[in-house]
């Protein structure tokens, strides 16, 4: 059976995805949502930094999961500026946990909070030589607190739809801790690249509906270095592996345009994510 399609795993997930579709209609529905909307004086030229951004971003994570010998070189002469290269070293390697265990150590999390930290680095240093301000990443202030209450409204209701109440309450130890500190970096991490960086320009460029569509293209094409590097999947079955990581970033992307704020994406993508390592 191809394991990207076993209808009892995905279940629970389609159906959290219809009551999240069903929560957003209804609490965007507040005028709390509505904003301003943001302009970029040159949108062809956003759009090609978001896209040259992106090569950077795949092509980084793709190199850094194939030569360990190289990564190491090139972390020790970052020693140099007084980066623990040993620490930074440890957190360029990545190894694939199953679903529900119990043996996610601190160095786990080191790992993950470091590529997360190097994936973001060079969206914020184009951020800060370009003098653009959080608000062109989703992080505008006008529907902040909205965008936070969705968020955690988003992740109660996964937690119930993914019958997970029972372990949230009784399963909770040093492993899910650990996990759930590292989700919340991924999701604010992959949130301001993705739907705050990268869907806004886009959609600068191409428009909504395209913008919101290459952008979701656009994250499920960056799982492809962990997919064949970290989880070794075969090239047979790359595509379907794909399929769970594009419908996330439509889900995500519709969101984004609903509420113009990537915090309560952040949120709801973190709780998401953390749900697979609990019992």
């Amino acid at each position: 059976m191809n394991p990207y399609l076993d209808i009892n795993a995905l279940l629970p997930i389609l159906v959290e995805w219809l009551g999240v579709i069903a929560v957003t209609l209804i609490l965007t529905l507040s005028p709390a949502f509505k904003r301003r909307p943001l302009i970029f004086k040159y949108p062809l030229r956003e759009g090609i930094v978001a896209t040259v951004l992106f090569v950077v971003l795949v092509g980084g994570l793709a190199l850094a999961f194939s030569y360990p010998q190289f990564r190491l070189t090139v972390l020790q002469g970052a020693a140099q500026i007084h980066l623990p290269w040993r620490w930074v070293a440890s957190g360029m390697s990545l190894r694939l946990l199953p679903a529900g265990s119990n043996q996610y150590t601190q160095d786990d999390l080191i790992r993950q909070l470091t590529i997360s930290g190097l994936s973001l680095a060079p969206f914020a240093v184009v951020l800060l030589v370009r003098q653009q301000p959080l608000l062109s990443t989703g992080l505008g202030r006008q529907t902040l607190r909205p965008a936070i209450t969705l968020g955690i409204a988003l992740g109660f209701l996964s937690i119930f739809l993914r019958g997970k109440i029972y372990s949230l309450i009784n399963a909770i130890g040093p492993a899910q801790v650990n996990y759930l500190v590292a989700m919340a970096a991924v999701g604010f991490v992959e949130e301001v690249i993705f739907r705050g960086f990268i869907q806004l320009r886009l959609t600068a460029w191409l428009g909504q509906r395209w913008g919101w569509v290459l952008t979701a293209i656009a994250f499920a094409l960056y799982h492809i270095p962990s997919r064949l590097l970290v989880e070794h999947v075969s090239l047979s079955l790359l595509g379907f592996s794909l399929i769970m990581p594009l419908l996330f970033g439509l889900l995500q992307g519709w969101i984004m345009q609903k509420t113009g704020n990537i915090a309560g994406l952040a949120i709801y993508h973190a709780i998401h994510n953390w749900l697979a390592i609990l019992p």
